[in-house]
């Protein structure tokens, strides 16, 4: 991904240029773009099926080679890794080696294999969707600045991030029959100046493969931390119609995303390899150039530097399943797949100091949601999208409140996970004493610290009003009260002081 900002870097092979007679001879695909209009359920229940967890295991699978340098070891262990995770898909796997001769790096000639899975399409078997990144990681910064320590290139977002995406894609839609034939590319060798997405482009051309577009995944889990999620959708001005279909798509599935357009010519990234084989390529990223607006060295590409935003990994890795999905087509004996619209899970709710409360729950394993909401006391209060699934509130009242969150699966709502209930410590300001207590919730015990404050009595009530518990206090430093005889439920608690009175609503668990 590199080679956007380094044009000068790039390695111009002769399989790139085509006269325009050439050009009239490489396959059309006989498809039209589709316009969508509704939001289809079945792709919909899809897009649902992406789960963060597995992207970022990928992505630090890959990461901890150290380096994927395509002529390294670890390049080729890094192959046949990405070889069985595809075959265990049930998916027909071919290597595709080629030759990196004639680099301007002055590297070995010879590289790790493409890794090409193929998923056979039910109606129309010889006609192609194609998505494709490279697994290769590359040692240059920016130029001339150059760093050559080939050994230390964990490429975690440069593009372990765009095969997480891949992998995940593949994993959703291979479960599924489609109309057309979707194949799954790892490219190895794109980083010396686009070698293995070149030769497989050019293969395909030569073979006359109908290939209908090809979606590029490179760089997709890095966000600048002043920046929204968004997609700076690139594409050649030559697959005009192919980059309106997609933008149809993220609208329609994802209408909080904004998407800007890019028209560039770069011979030497991954799509512009099919775009000079005679394909339509488009080629969604992340919205900052990496690595010299991310500031970091090669080294420093890894998870939590480069790769700092699961959500926005996930967000594209969708955006990929929905627009292959809709043009692959569900074979026509496909019912529409129903999602599972699983709670959240282990919903706790934590004062953090002032008047901070903190909610964090855990998202369901096997479907990533849209986005969250948090209700409180049975009230929606917020709806969030956000990673790793935590938000801070701030209150109004000293009083008790109790939380639930749902997951929001492309409108549908999942039921609440779990209700966690707390409040900030409730505090009365006289002569300077600070008037506290705490837990709350509480199993049994209830501390009251009042400092000098002299309390007169106490009574808990019930949710009717009714006294249940009478406590006179002496104690003009603290009480402790034990309501562990009382029902689960919610009380008042009301003490008289010297000032006034206090009622203060209290959970006993």
């Amino acid at each position: 991904m590199k080679k956007i900002l380094l044009t000068f870097c790039i390695l111009l092979v002769s399989f790139v240029s085509f006269s325009e007679n050439d050009k009239e001879k490489t396959p059309k695909s006989g498809s039209i773009y589709p316009v969508i209009t509704e939001i289809d359920p079945s792709v919909q229940s899809l897009i649902g099926k992406v789960n963060t967890d597995s992207l970022m295991a990928t992505i630090q699978h890959l990461q901890d080679y150290g380096t994927r340098a395509y002529f390294k070891p670890q390049a080729y262990e890094a192959q046949d890794w990405l070889k069985a995770k595809f075959e265990a898909m049930g998916l027909d796997v071919e290597l595709q080696y080629f030759s990196t001769a004639g680099n301007n790096f002055g590297t070995p000639d010879t590289s790790s294999a493409n890794v090409i899975a193929i998923q056979r399409g039910t109606k129309y078997p010889d006609e192609y969707i194609v998505c494709g990144g490279h697994y290769d990681s590359g040692p240059v910064r920016i130029c001339p600045s150059w760093n050559l320590d080939w050994d230390n290139c964990p490429g975690a977002d440069d593009n372990a991030s765009g095969i997480s995406g891949i992998l995940e894609t593949a994993r959703i839609l291979s479960q599924f029959e489609f109309e057309r034939s979707i194949i799954y590319c790892c490219f190895s060798g794109d980083e010396p100046g686009g070698y293995g997405s070149g030769a497989y482009a050019t293969r395909c051309r030569l073979e006359g493969m109908n290939i209908v577009g090809f979606f590029a995944l490179d760089m997709i889990g890095y966000l600048a931390p002043e920046n929204e999620i968004q997609i700076n959708l690139f594409y050649w001005s030559v697959a005009r119609t192919f980059a309106n279909y997609c933008i149809n798509i993220y609208d329609l599935y994802f209408p909080k995303i904004p998407v800007k357009r890019t028209i560039h010519n770069v011979a030497g990234e991954t799509d512009g390899m099919f775009i000079l084989n005679g394909y339509k390529a488009v080629f969604p990223f992340e919205f900052v150039q990496c690595p010299s607006i991310h500031g970091y060295d090669c080294n420093e590409d890894i998870i939590g530097v480069s790769v700092n935003s699961p959500e926005q990994a996930t967000m594209f890795t969708q955006a990929n399943v929905a627009s292959i999905a809709t043009i692959a087509k569900y074979d026509v004996a496909m019912p529409p797949q129903p999602l599972d619209a699983d709670p959240p899970t282990n919903c706790v709710a934590q004062h953090l100091q002032g008047r901070s409360i903190k909610i964090s729950w855990e998202y369901p394993e096997e479907n990533t949601p849209k986005q969250y909401f948090i209700y409180r006391d049975g009230v929606k209060i917020k709806e969030i999208i956000t990673s790793p699934y935590t938000e801070t509130l701030s209150i109004n009242d000293y009083d008790l409140h109790c939380y639930k969150v749902t997951a929001d699966y492309w409108e549908i709502e999942s039921e609440p996970s779990n209700e966690s209930c707390v409040s900030v410590p409730n505090s009365v300001t006289g002569s300077n004493v600070d008037f506290k207590i705490y837990p709350n919730p509480t199993t049994g015990d209830l501390i009251i610290e009042r400092g000098e404050l002299r309390i007169i009595n106490m009574e808990i009530l019930d949710m009717n009003g009714k006294n249940v518990f009478y406590i006179m206090s002496s104690n003009p430093s603290g009480t402790v009260i034990n309501i562990s005889h009382l029902p689960a439920g919610f009380y008042f608690l009301k003490i008289q002081t010297e000032s006034g009175e206090v009622v203060k609503k209290v959970l006993k668990e």
